[in-house]
């Protein structure tokens, strides 16, 4: 989030500026199922893959093409499947550069005809831990909580331009930390953390990683905390379960674990 902040504010615009030129660039991907036949049967081939052992192969063989995928995140939906992708192009600085060439690869190399990928290009920094840092029992990893990756729409652009603005305002007044840690301390007060916020380069486009503690009304009781707490209605929230069987999102967290664990 720090990132965005600095991106917004006059002083920082050049450096900004010049890490969205950058070589290194974060995708949050949507993989939108096109048919129940075609979503089954890229189902049934991942799963032989994983079974086969050939998934180590498949991401070497990615990252020879500069691209790397850090967290798969399929949610409940089969038909809806979120991943954290990084791309490295050191003589391409565009991101439409870099989105074209990894939605190439996707098509190609991953979802085929079953999936229709939307490249959403992070700008901010998210400080993702480094894949394999921990070994851990993914069986136990979210004995205590859900992981819910959180769709942020803008509704009218006036009210979307004046919340950024009032965010903004609160941290150059307030302090960035003094107001980050604000925010944590009511989200887990309330059961909940958000991992990542994840601006993109559309302005009325945001992603956040919610996690929150099991109970029988999580995602109520997170869509209900962000209306009220963050979003103000600015934006439309759409809160998308992971499946916590398939999701390997464990690796991108902090010493490999959920806050609540």
């Amino acid at each position: 989030m720090k990132g965005f902040v600095d991106c917004v504010t006059k002083k920082n615009a050049v450096v900004y500026f010049l890490q969205y030129k950058s070589e290194n660039k974060t995708w949050i991907v949507e993989h939108i199922g096109n048919d129940k036949d075609s979503v089954n049967q890229w189902w049934g081939a991942i799963q032989e893959t994983m079974k086969s052992g050939k998934m180590a192969e498949a991401q070497e063989k990615m990252q020879t093409h500069n691209l790397i995928n850090r967290a798969f995140m399929p949610t409940t939906d089969a038909n809806k499947i979120f991943c954290l992708w990084e791309t490295k192009y050191k003589t391409l600085k565009l991101e439409t550069t870099h989105r074209d060439k990894l939605r190439k690869w996707l098509d190609n190399q991953v979802t085929g005809a079953a999936f229709t990928d939307r490249c959403h290009c992070i700008i901010n920094d998210i400080d993702l831990v480094p894949t394999g840092a921990n070994k851990v029992d993914p069986t136990k990893v979210f004995d205590k909580s859900k992981m819910f990756i959180v769709e942020h729409r803008g509704l009218a652009q006036t009210d979307v331009l004046n919340w950024h603005a009032t965010l903004q305002k609160n941290f150059q007044e307030k302090g960035y930390d003094n107001v980050l840690k604000a925010m944590r301390e009511e989200q887990v007060k309330a059961g909940m953390y958000n991992h990542f916020y994840m601006q993109t380069s559309n302005n009325n486009t945001i992603f956040c990683m919610w996690e929150v503690k099991k109970s029988d009304r999580e995602e109520r009781d997170l869509l209900a905390f962000i209306d009220t707490n963050i979003t103000n209605g600015a934006f439309y929230n759409i809160a998308h379960e992971l499946d916590s069987a398939a999701t390997d999102v464990w690796k991108v967290l902090p010493e490999n674990k959920t806050y609540f664990q």
